[in-house]
């Protein structure tokens, strides 16, 4: 009846690990590059391309020296070009119907969900694609690639 061991107190022991349980980590879309120097500058103004009517997006996609303004570069390029087209499909479409195409003008606006979605990932560091673009800143824009460091 003598027990060499003393008794364990649960209150004094912390509790034990579940087994099986990995560690959490965020899915690799939503992990935070690098940032350069002027990388969130250069990503919220190619998004500014469609609020000042002027292809900002033009600069990072010509510099390539940076991964994560180039790609809101090129998804702001996407944006700015599916703008173009909205623009340019009411304005025939307002002159073809004498002006009665001019009831689509509220869908030219659409084009200003995604180039919003784009500055708010953008301001938070996050490299995913705005909604509504559906891989199309990646088709156009792919081909163009961050220069290789010398």
């Amino acid at each position: 009846m003598n027990d060499p061991t003393p008794p364990i107190d649960p209150a004094a022991s912390p509790p034990p690990e579940p087994a099986g349980v990995p560690e959490t980590q965020p899915p690799p879309s939503t992990t935070k590059p690098e940032l350069g120097q002027n990388s969130t500058l250069f990503a919220l103004l190619s998004y500014a391309s469609m609020f000042l009517g002027f292809p900002i997006f033009i600069l990072p996609l010509a510099q390539r020296d940076d991964e994560f303004s180039l790609y809101h570069a090129r998804q702001a390029g996407a944006v700015y070009i599916l703008w173009l087209i909205l623009f340019a499909v009411v304005f025939i479409l307002s002159f073809v119907t004498c002006g009665f195409g001019a009831m689509l003008v509220p869908l030219v606006f659409l084009a200003y969900v995604p180039a919003i979605h784009g500055m708010i990932l953008a301001a938070q560091g996050e490299m995913r694609e705005p909604v509504m673009l559906f891989g199309l800143g990646d088709r156009i824009f792919g081909g163009i690639t961050v220069k290789p460091k010398e």
